[in-house]
């Protein structure tokens, strides 16, 4: 069994070394790390040039966007399992062994996710998040409950699927998501933290509502595309009970491990 993991670079120069450290730090050695760069103007060619030699294969060009930075990473791949890796997030220590370890005894697992920390800029944890389990009669009707980089997938799902769709810079796991439901793929959650999404002024996710409160238009539309496009229609009655039933366990699981770890060093 090998996880295959791409990071897709642009101008993450800042992170970006911490981002490869956290992957070549991992016990679990049955990897293969592949690097996609835009085209990077910033210290990110020096980083890249110095790990080379740990990348299964790499590029630095333009392209058009993360979602074809991911199909172009992916279509490299010689793994089992699929995950993805942004560039100025970082893999939890151990986090592969937990995978491989889960995955090497349930052989019929295929898409396998994880709960994840925040940080910020400094690696200090902001808060924790506990993602919810599979419910078969609720996905179909709230949608998959899976985090971004939480999430791992063999390699025949991908295949399978359409791919990322190169029109979306939102949510374009979300349309991964739903294509996979729509295959008929169900994901097994392990309660342990997988990765830390880093948060700070630069990133797209610091527009989106977690350090500033605004709406971010485009993600709306892309949301709205990906919904039609996956024949999703969320029924409002579901996702309203989805929000009381996550108060319990996993909001306060949320909250109580936000507050043990608030401020401690990735």
């Amino acid at each position: 069994m090998k996880f295959s993991i791409v990071i897709a670079n642009y101008n993450s120069g800042k992170y970006l070394e911490e981002s490869i450290q956290s992957v070549l730090n991992q016990d679990c050695k049955d990897y293969e790390l592949i690097l996609v760069d835009a085209g990077s103007t910033d210290e990110s060619k020096q980083t890249i040039l110095k790990y080379q030699n740990s990348f299964s294969w790499w590029c630095s060009e333009k392209d058009e966007g993360q979602s074809d930075a991911f199909n172009k990473g992916f279509s490299h791949a010689t793994g089992e399992y699929f995950f993805w890796l942004n560039a100025d997030d970082l893999l939890l220590p151990s986090a592969l062994s937990s995978a491989y370890n889960y995955l090497a005894k349930h052989k019929n697992c295929l898409w396998l996710t994880f709960n994840m920390l925040f940080i910020n800029r400094d690696r200090k944890i902001l808060f924790a998040h506990n993602g919810q389990k599979w419910i078969n009669i609720w996905m179909r009707k709230i949608g998959p409950q899976v985090d971004a980089s939480t999430s791992i997938f063999h390699r025949k799902m991908f295949e399978k699927s359409n791919k990322f769709d190169k029109r979306f810079y939102y949510a374009m796991d979300i349309d991964l998501w739903l294509q996979f439901v729509n295959l008929g793929f169900k994901y097994k959650r392990l309660n342990k933290y997988f990765y830390a999404f880093r948060i700070h002024e630069n990133s797209k996710t610091a527009s989106e509502g977690y350090t500033k409160n605004t709406r971010n238009i485009d993600k709306i539309q892309q949301g709205i595309l990906i919904a039609e496009k996956n024949n999703f229609h969320p029924v409002p009655f579901y996702v309203f009970l989805n929000k009381i039933y996550k108060l319990f366990p996993y909001k306060i699981l949320s909250w109580l491990n936000t507050i043990r770890f608030r401020g401690m060093d990735i």
